[in-house]
């Protein structure tokens, strides 16, 4: 089974619990990778995304929206530790991408102006659907706005 890292991971809480619950994991380092190998073990279909997912997820019934480069990769100042040379880091793309949530398939992505901060907020306004993301830091952040549908 390929590796399943936490973060990433995304499941009805009525499943986890038909399987046992947190329960199963509550003595593991490495529980998300357990969660995975139990779903599997019990026939449920485990997915993994082609893309490298830093920040958490937002979903609806049928979307995934994920805020691309969240995390701290290649983002600041890195300091050598114990006299070894640093190694290259590869710096993660700042993107917003939507998957398809029963398939995985990506549906839309864009470069995204500046580096996301947190997972993604949806509100309904005037009976549209809108998904927000802050992004940028100190007095440039802001927060994204899309709006869904026509």
């Amino acid at each position: 089974m390929p590796c399943v890292i936490g973060k990433s991971m995304l499941f009805r809480k009525s499943e986890l619990a038909e399987l046992g619950g947190l329960a199963l994991v509550k003595d593991s380092l490495a529980e998300d990778f357990l969660i995975g190998r139990h779903y599997e073990a019990h026939g449920k279909k485990v997915l993994l995304s082609a893309t490298p997912i830093r920040n958490a997820a937002m979903v609806t019934k049928t979307l995934l929206f994920v805020a691309m480069g969240a995390g701290n990769l290649g983002g600041g100042s890195n300091l050598p530790v114990g006299g070894r040379p640093m190694s290259k880091v590869q710096i993660e793309p700042t993107k917003f991408r939507v998957y398809d949530k029963a398939t995985g398939a990506p549906l839309w992505d864009m470069d995204a102006p500046a580096r996301p901060l947190a997972s993604p907020m949806t509100y309904m306004h005037q009976g549209k659907q809108y998904i927000v993301v802050a992004a940028g830091s100190g007095t440039t952040a802001e927060l994204i706005a899309f709006s869904l549908g026509s």
